[in-house]
């Protein structure tokens, strides 16, 4: 009972605190389930919070991703066209290393104010510049009048104009100093080199035929059609050629006419401009046709040259070169100027620094009074100057090294160059010129300083032509006048003592071999005829054929391989050293036994394999036997030495056997090595002249040679030349055929008929040699076609003895000859010194009897007399035999 009563008792004391408790369970329980509520709310916020933010991320990681994707690949692809643009330049150095705008940058210095302005607003040049017509634009004058200059304008306005999408601009300045680019090929290369380096389209669509080309770059043939490939594919194309008369007589007209072919194909948007001197206008006109043109000696220039010198005048008082007291003496200087200057530019330059050179008004009015009437007068002055100073020793070497350098030099070069005397052991210093810059000061003018290398420069052609043309011979200063093949020849004197100084031995190493650079070509197998059934030409076959593949020469063969633009220590040392390195072969080319000495310096730097001066590329090619000779296996040096017309190396290594003797001349011939034929060690020797030395030759192997090495080195030939070689292969009595298509080539060239030759003894017409070796009517009709044409006449005598075509055609019983000059205004009745006619020499003409009726029905049908009496009374019956005398009566019954 008690026990329950305390049960009671406690719930009813615990009861409400329980009660409480319960309920604060509640809370709690609801407290915890809110806590749960507000956690589980909280996650899920947080979780959509990360979730958002790894979205983020992983977008932002994609997008990053995607950028340096799009990053890297931008970078390939820049990588790619870097290297498309470093291989397409590299390519097209390949083609053409020379830079032609150097000579463009230098024109545009040299120019004045407005100078040249005036062509370009007259109008013969804006009716040449627009419109889509090709035409072609001669600028010419007077020597020194400036043409260079204005034509340096004519590019900056006419590339200020062009949009490289629609135009093309090529331009190309002859360097009278820089050889290289006096030749065709170069002018024709760098011509393609602007185009396709102007437009990376037109590059990849020739690809190709780009590295076809690259395999004989100097291939004339190849370059003119790649050039009128890409001229055809173009919409407009200007090309601007100056000085072309600066280039010798031949690459002249190979320019011109590789130019012309390109007018005559491509009959718009080829717009042509030539600058030169007028005295080559005529060749010009002939060559191209210029249907505009101006003279630097027009209305317009002469107003042009006078605000220049009024210009210069004036800058020269600014500048305090000039000082004068009277201004009224400005004004007379600048009207003497313009009036005695003949609109050379290069004149008035000139007498502008003579006045500036004077003290007194009084000196400069005497000077205005007594100035030279034209350029060599000018010259002829400084010269006597450079005589009073003491200098024309120094000069004179100048002048001639200069003339004849590869390109142009420095004066620290210079320097070098004029201390040494050929054959000396070493360098001697002491010999040297203390201060070599001096050397423009000394020249007074006649030599410059160019800035943009550094190089010292005649002031304009002019004055090398002044020193080393025929023509001025009795002109120059006693003295300084020189023949540049002598000059040439000293020079390489000097370049191969330089490189044999004892002060190179003593730090002698052994060069590595280089590398073979050489690209592949076809040597004469290419000019050899299809037809292989020539007896004649079998032997000439087999020996091409028998020989390697023939490789093509580049002109950089003759210079040491590729070195660092930096500068070695041993050049560094020694100036001329690199140059010498570079040329020496080339001065070297007229080198011969009896220089002596030189020689054998000559033959020691060819041979030696060890040396511490870099060897020209080509000389690594040399295969030398035990004999010491080359062997066969040699082309690439063969092509060498006729390419280059290099008679050192000829003289020194060209010792073929007698049956090479067709491909040796037809080398000789292909490349106009002339001098080489007299050298030839299996002639006679002795000095002849080329084409009497030529004619020792049997007719077989001239008119083998002549088809392995074509006709087109005729074209340099006189009249008399031509018809002398003509001569000689129309005494090849074989092979016809061959023989044909050399003598129709010949033919176009333009022959002259009755040159008169050696032959067996007596002299003989090329007419008459054509009638007796029995040729194809064809040939003689031709001729006969080609004397009417120039006005000539068949019935001209043909030697002392008074015969003509006629007496030669019926006295060799040629039918067919007698028809031709029949037909071409032969008078059938013509006697020679005898009296006697054509029937004559027929009826006379001793062997078989042949054709002789046929040929005596076609005279006496065509008039000829039968009782006609020669001058010793005797008839052709008189002369006949008994039985064709009764059918020369029934013929004219």
């Amino acid at each position: 009972m008690l026990t329950a009563l305390d049960q009671e008792s406690f719930s009813s004391e615990f009861e409400p605190l329980l009660s409480r408790i319960s309920f604060c369970s509640d809370e709690v329980d609801q407290a915890i389930r809110l806590a749960e509520a507000n956690l589980n709310n909280f996650e899920r916020q947080f979780q959509s919070k990360e979730r958002d933010a790894a979205e983020r991320h992983r977008l932002g990681t994609i997008l990053h991703r995607k950028e340096q994707a799009r990053a890297e690949a931008d970078r390939i692809t820049q990588m790619q066209l870097e290297r498309r643009r470093s291989q397409q330049a590299s390519k097209l150095e390949q083609l053409c290393d020379h830079n032609h705008k150097i000579a463009y940058w230098r024109a545009r210095t040299q120019r004045h104010g407005s100078t040249g302005q005036w062509l370009t607003r007259t109008d013969q040049f804006v009716q040449w510049s627009v419109g889509d017509n090709s035409g072609v634009f001669w600028c010419t004058g007077k020597l020194g009048s400036g043409k260079t200059v204005i034509t340096g304008y004519t590019v900056q306005e006419m590339s200020a104009k062009s949009s490289p999408d629609t135009e093309k601009l090529a331009y190309f300045f002859c360097q009278h100093d820089n050889e290289a680019s006096l030749q065709a090929t170069t002018i024709l290369k760098s011509i393609i080199k602007q185009c396709l380096d102007q437009d990376e389209k037109l590059y990849d669509a020739n690809t190709l035929a780009i590295d076809a080309l690259l395999e004989s770059p100097n291939d004339l043939d190849g370059l003119e059609a790649f050039l009128s490939k890409l001229v055809s594919g173009l919409s407009r194309i200007v090309i601007i050629l100056d000085g072309i008369d600066e280039c010798s007589n031949k690459e002249m007209k190979t320019t011109l006419k590789s130019l012309r072919k390109l007018v005559l194909q491509k009959t718009s948007g080829l717009k042509l401009y030539l600058a030169g001197d007028e005295r080559i206008t005529d060749l010009v006109a002939s060559s191209s046709n210029p249907i505009h043109g101006m003279n630097t000696g027009c209305l317009e220039a002469r107003i042009d040259l006078q605000a220049l010198v009024r210009q210069l005048v004036a800058t020269k008082r600014q500048d305090e070169d000039l000082v004068i007291g009277d201004d009224h003496l400005h004004q007379e200087i600048v009207d003497v100027l313009c009036t005695a200057s003949q609109g050379m530019l290069l004149w008035i330059m000139f007498q502008l620094e003579e006045l500036c050179s004077r003290k007194t008004d009084e000196s400069i009015r005497t000077a205005l009074k007594n100035l030279p009437k034209d350029l060599f007068e000018t010259y002829n002055r400084l010269l006597a100057r450079i005589v009073e100073e003491g200098s024309m020793d120094v000069c004179k070497k100048v002048f001639r090294y200069m003339a004849v350098a590869k390109r142009p030099l420095t004066s620290e070069e210079l320097g070098e160059a004029i201390s040494i005397e050929p054959c000396q052991p070493y360098f001697m210093r002491e010999r040297m010129i203390n201060n070599p810059t001096n050397i423009i000061r000394w020249c007074h003018g006649l030599a410059v300083l160019d800035e943009l290398n550094e190089t010292l420069q005649f002031a304009h052609s002019s004055v090398r032509d002044f020193f080393c043309s025929l023509e001025t011979e009795h002109v120059v200063l006693h003295g300084f006048h020189f023949v540049q093949e002598q000059v040439e020849r000293e020079f390489g004197d000097i370049c191969v003592t330089y490189l044999s100084f004892n002060d190179f031995k003593q730090q002698l190493a052994k060069s590595p071999k280089q590398p073979l650079l050489l690209n592949p070509m076809v040597m004469a197998n290419q000019a050899l005829t299809s037809d292989t059934s020539s007896i004649l030409l079998q032997k000439a076959r087999e020996l091409i054929n028998k020989r390697h593949k023939s490789t093509y020469i580049n002109s950089r063969m003759s210079s040491s391989p590729s070195k660092d633009n930096k500068r070695s220590p041993l050049t560094a040392a020694y100036r001329f050293l690199q140059y010498t390195t570079d040329f020496w072969l080339s001065h070297t080319s007229g080198f011969s036994p009896q220089r002596g000495r030189s020689w054998d310096l000559f033959v020691t730097l060819v041979l030696e394999t060890k040396s511490v001066v870099p060897r020209p590329s080509i000389l690594s090619l040399l295969d030398l036997d035990v004999h010491g000779w080359i062997t066969d296996s040699n082309d690439a040096l063969h092509i060498y030495v006729f390419s280059h017309q290099h008679l050192g190396l000829f003289r020194l290594f060209m010792r073929p056997n007698s049956g090479d003797l067709v491909v040796i001349l037809s080398e000789i011939l292909r490349w106009g090595c002339f001098d080489f034929l007299q050298h030839l060690p299996y002639r006679p020797p002795g000095p002849r002249p080329w084409l009497e030395y030529l004619a020792t030759f049997s007719a077989g192997d001239l008119v083998s040679a002549l088809i392995l090495s074509g006709c087109s080195w005729m074209e340099d030939l006189t009249m008399s030349e031509r018809s002398s070689v003509f001569g000689m292969v129309i005494e090849e009595p074989y092979h016809r055929s061959e023989v044909g298509r050399v003598i129709f080539e010949i033919l176009a060239l333009e022959i002259d008929p009755f040159f008169l030759r050696e032959y067996q003894g007596e002299r003989t017409t090329v007419l008459e040699g054509i009638i007796r070796n029995n040729w194809d009517t064809s040939l003689l009709r031709e001729v006969c076609s080609m004397i009417l044409a120039t006005g000539g006449d068949l019935n001209r005598e043909l030697d002392d003895t008074g015969k003509s075509a006629l007496h030669v055609a019926a006295a060799s019983k040629k039918l067919g000859a007698v028809q031709v000059v029949l037909r071409n205004g032969a008078t059938v009745n013509a006697i020679d010194m005898y009296g006697q006619t054509a029937l004559h020499k027929l009826v006379l003409a001793p062997g078989d009897r042949g054709d002789v009726v046929e040929i005596a029905k076609q005279l006496i049908n065509n008039g000829a007399f039968i009782d006609a009496k020669d001058f010793e009374g005797k008839s052709v019956l008189d002369c006949a035999a008994d039985d064709l005398k009764v059918t020369l009566r029934r013929l004219c019954n």
